[in-house]
């Protein structure tokens, strides 16, 4: 199964507390720390290099991913690809189907019965 390099990158990039987010035509990142997280953020990373990020993006989803990308390697720390690997392809390796997009099993009526409208 053939997983691609955005999402990827998309994926691993949660676990480094960083938010993607688009506003006022531009893509803005978020540095979150997080104390009870088993993975160092990024926040806390570039803190120890003692590296501040302008965090607005001139460009797209793929630049904001290259921006990270480049961070990551400012710190020492493994690209988002290169984390997403390290992590058994976060579970998709035991996955037995072709098209893991849309192999969604469960219906809306699962879906429903796990929130409450208040």
């Amino acid at each position: 199964m053939e997983i691609n390099r955005t999402t990827k990158r998309l994926l691993s990039l949660s676990f480094l507390n960083v938010t993607l987010s688009y506003a006022h035509g531009h893509r803005w990142l978020e540095f979150n720390e997080e104390e009870d997280c088993e993975q160092v953020s990024l926040a806390e990373s570039l803190e120890k290099y003692k590296i501040s990020a302008n965090t607005k993006i001139y460009g797209s989803v793929i630049d904001a991913l290259d921006f990270i990308d480049f961070l990551l390697k400012k710190v020492e720390r493994p690209t988002l690809e290169d984390m997403f690997n390290e992590w058994n392809d976060w579970g998709f390796d035991y996955i037995e189907v072709e098209d893991w997009e849309n192999s969604c099993t469960e219906t809306d009526e699962y879906f429903e019965s796990r929130i409450s409208i208040k």
